[in-house]
């Protein structure tokens, strides 16, 4: 089969940034847009077998880029059209830190554009432009959350969701403490915030090695050097004054969501993942409605088992699309 391989960049269009139909980026953020003269991208990488019945699209989660599905796109590509997206501040997508901008225009404008509910309304523009629907949303951690959100912001772009490491919350600081790790809420987070920790190699080592990461992949410093910080600080910094009713009934509330839909979900993680809380998932054992979906916990593996374990997560999703797509 002759697979067509292209990387673009996609512009996106602030001022049609919508949920719920209301336009979510304040008039001061696109008026700072128009006057700086600033254009906004994502960069998409495709691979189209002919045969394009059916579509991947993989996002990546906080502080990582689409290289960490590159197994997942070698071993899809030949059966599905593959879409692998930079999120902004990611990658090889538009960082504000990287533009000629100063401090202050830079910190009102990442507050809305790196905000959660902005990076769901670029990735349901980018997914409507390109006529992509009923699509297979694969979301490794913030990326699982915003698959959610997509599927709740329209349901008409998405038949499944594969949610890796992303434990299905409510997105505030209340959530984040039910489906994450205590170590990761209360010690990592913190560290990744406003003035970032600077590790010593030995610290490095040993966060990289308890997340999962194999030598060939980022280290701790890589990625909290490559993507823009100001990421983590507006993704993270509110969490800390959200009450539990901020997003409740939004497209970031992830635990009504799973509850309540019928799409298939195939929810993934490590059974030593030290990021999320492994008992929450059995808040969802014999309760999500759709009967192909599933709770995957990968045994003796880490929070990276794309990397980690990529063969076992590939054959896992493998089943699973299989599944729904045979019957379809």
């Amino acid at each position: 089969m002759n697979i067509h391989r292209s990387t673009h960049k996609y512009k996106i269009h602030p001022e049609s940034l919508f949920i719920n139909q209301t336009n979510i980026l304040s008039s001061e953020t696109l008026h700072l847009i128009k006057s700086s003269n600033i254009e906004l991208f994502i960069d998409v990488y495709e691979e189209n077998p002919n045969d394009k019945t059916e579509t991947i699209v993989f996002i990546h989660g906080n502080s990582y880029s689409k290289i960490i599905f590159q197994n997942q796109i070698n071993a899809f590509s030949q059966r599905y059209r593959v879409v692998a997206i930079d999120l902004l501040g990611h990658g090889n997508s538009t960082k504000l830190n990287e533009l000629n901008l100063s401090a202050e225009t830079a910190d009102i404008l990442a507050l809305d554009l790196y905000n959660p509910l902005a990076m769901v309304a670029v990735l349901v523009q980018f997914l409507e432009s390109n006529q992509l629907k009923k699509t297979h949303l694969a979301g490794f951690g913030l990326g699982g959350h915003l698959a959610y959100g997509i599927a709740v912001e329209n349901p008409e772009l998405v038949s499944s969701i594969s949610a890796i490491g992303s434990p299905p919350i409510l997105f505030s600081h209340d959530g984040l403490k039910k489906g994450f790790d205590e170590w990761f809420v209360n010690n990592l987070i913190p560290e990744w915030i406003n003035s970032p920790k600077i590790y010593n190699e030995s610290e490095d080592a040993l966060i990289t090695n308890r997340i999962g990461f194999t030598p060939e992949d980022f280290n701790l410093h890589q990625l909290m050097t490559e993507a823009d910080p100001l990421v983590r600080k507006h993704l993270f910094f509110k969490n800390k004054n959200y009450d539990d009713q901020a997003f409740l009934n939004s497209c970031l509330d992830g635990e009504h969501f799973v509850l309540n839909t019928d799409l298939p979900l195939h929810l993934v993680i490590g059974e030593k993942d030290v990021v999320v809380n492994q008992q929450y998932y059995h808040h969802f054992s014999n309760k999500l409605l759709n009967k192909k979906s599933r709770i995957n916990i990968i045994e003796n593996e880490p929070h990276m088992i794309l990397s980690a374990c990529p063969e076992k997560f590939t054959a896992l999703y493998d089943n699973f699309l299989q599944d729904i797509c045979q019957n379809a």
